[in-house]
């Protein structure tokens, strides 16, 4: 004799896999984008403790924020759901990687030779080319990465969805 509530509980349970399956990637990325989007708004990775960024060394255009010229790499940021799982990617911006993990930069720079327009006079002149030697760090200004406060905004949805499944 069959359980009065097995078809409920067989509903439930096929419910749940379907939500972990579709929709749950997309609440993760959702979240994820936002917690991202947070991280340049307050300069600093939110995590248990905050890491702030490091300032940059040039204070001319300090009204600016760190990590924000133009918001292209902010704006880049984005996900792609698959079954059962999402992936969060900074999408066309090939610097993305040297902030988010820091980076060294040696080497020699070859410039060809250029005309240029000096900006008081107006005149134009030819620089020629030469070469440079390039010893550059840029620091370490996480904003894509494992985080606390993350995986507890990401668990609150989940759990409070599957408990309105399992409510029905």
């Amino acid at each position: 004799m069959p359980l009065k509530h097995s078809k409920s509980i067989a509903k439930q349970k096929r419910d749940i896999r379907l939500f972990l399956q579709h929709d749950a990637p997309r609440i993760v990325g959702v979240e994820a984008k936002k917690h991202i989007a947070s991280n340049f708004k307050q300069q600093g990775f939110v995590d248990l403790p905050f890491k702030k960024w490091q300032e940059r060394k040039q204070k001319e255009r300090s009204r600016r924020a760190v990590l924000t010229r133009t918001g292209r790499l902010k704006n880049s940021i984005d996900y792609r759901t698959y079954t059962g799982r999402v992936r969060v990617f900074s999408a066309d911006v090939p610097y993305a990687e040297a902030h988010n993990n820091g980076a060294e930069i040696k080497g020699t720079q070859r410039v060809r030779s250029h005309r240029r327009t000096n900006k008081r006079t107006g005149k134009k002149y030819t620089v020629n080319s030469f070469t440079r030697e390039m010893d550059h760090k840029i620091p370490q200004r996480k904003f894509i990465g494992n985080s606390k406060v993350l995986d507890y905004k990401i668990n609150k949805k989940l759990y409070s969805r599957i408990f309105k499944i399992m409510n029905k």
